[in-house]
């Protein structure tokens, strides 16, 4: 039995948040976590749910779903303005997003570097998604001892 890769996990935003936002926001939300997961340059299978998760966000939107997922085939990334509406609902939305970056389990400085681009197109400081690399690469870091713990369990004579 080989030592495993970390597992990637994927989010989601709290349903009832996603009933409450506009057309607009939902496509924004989109667009970022399409940029999100391409400005690595790679696009895996833990990166490409969340681009699944992007399209089914405005399935009800005509061409939306597959204008995510072609861009996505064709690893090309959307223009993204400021975020005009839902305003209070953009904690809950940096947070997500923030969360994207640690699909594959690595932490690129390109991602790093958009994180910030989208604290700003939220209104939010630098200081900000500094935050909120603290708390994901602790989560990252959590998330990789708990793979080598299960490891160690399943290769234990008690598991």
């Amino acid at each position: 039995m080989s030592r495993p890769e970390p597992q990637a996990y994927i989010y989601r935003l709290d349903p009832k948040v996603m009933n409450q936002l506009s057309a607009s926001t939902r496509v924004w939300i989109a667009k970022a976590i399409l940029n999100m997961v391409l400005i690595d340059g790679f696009l895996d299978e833990d990166e490409m749910k969340y681009v699944e998760q992007a399209a089914r966000l405005v399935s009800d939107l005509p061409g939306a779903s597959e204008k995510i997922l072609e861009c996505a085939e064709k690893h090309q990334m959307l223009q993204l303005g400021k975020m005009e509406e839902d305003r209070e609902y953009a904690g809950e939305i940096i947070y997500f997003l923030a969360t994207v970056i640690v699909a594959d389990g690595v932490i690129m400085k390109s991602e790093v570097n958009y994180l910030k681009t989208l604290c700003n197109k939220l209104g939010f400081p630098d200081f900000v998604a500094k935050k909120m690399l603290i708390w994901i690469r602790e989560a990252v870091r959590l998330n990789k001892d708990r793979e080598l713990h299960l490891y160690h369990l399943r290769r234990s004579k008690i598991a």
